[in-house]
This record gives structure tokens, C-alpha cells and sequence, in this order.
């Protein structure tokens, strides 16, 4: 009965959570902006999520438009971003170790695109 007072309690909650575009892209962009400092580096991305293991953010998912970045370049910003890490235990080599798949997004201006989501990984010493 507790268990399922807590649901309801949550479901409550979050059923009141109406999430603005704006203040979402915002959060995606500075979040961007963190992993990559650099605006070029950021061009073509839709989505940039670091994942930690062991203390360090070394695995990134992506969501990129395939129309303006390539799977290569955006491993070649991954290896920087993974450089930058500075730990002894990663090569600062970056690699797609998971294809996530294909899908669109809305772009920023309206338009729909296709996009190409995967994980990347610091490769380990």
C-alpha cells in the first residue's frame, strides 16, 4: 500500500510538469556548451548527454544531424573532448561503439531532418 501511495504521489507530481520547447533547447544548448566549448564544435549536434563511469564522463550519447556533421567528425570532436579529460587511464582516442539508430527532429527552424544517434566512448589505456 505504501509502494503505491508513493506512485500515485509521484504520478501526481510529474503529470503537472508541462516542459517548454524553449526552456528545453536551452537546457540542450548549455549542456552542448559544456561537453563543447568551441560553437564549431557544436554545429550539427541536436543532443549531447555525458554518461560517468568511474569518476570520469568519458562515454557521450549523441544526436547529430547527418546533413550537416559526419559520424567521423563528430568522433574527431569526441577524441578532443576526450583529450581534454586529461586521465592516465583514457588513450584521448574517441570511438562509435553504439549505433542507436536513425530518426528526424524538428530543427530550429521548423524544418524536420534526419538525425543519427549513438554512443561514443574514450577509448581505455
Amino acid at each position: 500500500m505504501k509502494l503505491l501511495t508513493t506512485v500515485a504521489a509521484v504520478l501526481t507530481v510529474l503529470s503537472g510538469c508541462a516542459v517548454d520547447p524553449q526552456v528545453a533547447a536551452e537546457r540542450r544548448a548549455n549542456l552542448m556548451a559544456q561537453v563543447f566549448p568551441e560553437p564549431a564544435d557544436r554545429q550539427g549536434l541536436y543532443l549531447v548527454f555525458p554518461l560517468e563511469s568511474g569518476g570520469l564522463y568519458d562515454t557521450l550519447l549523441i544526436t547529430h544531424f547527418e546533413e550537416e556533421v559526419s559520424r567521423a567528425q563528430v568522433v574527431d570532436r569526441v577524441a578532443r573532448y576526450c583529450a581534454r579529460l586529461g586521465s592516465s587511464r583514457l588513450t584521448g582516442q574517441a570511438a562509435l561503439v553504439n549505433q542507436l539508430g536513425t530518426s528526424t527532429r524538428t530543427r530550429p527552424d521548423g524544418r524536420t531532418a534526419a538525425v543519427f544517434e549513438g554512443r561514443y566512448d574514450c577509448t581505455a589505456a
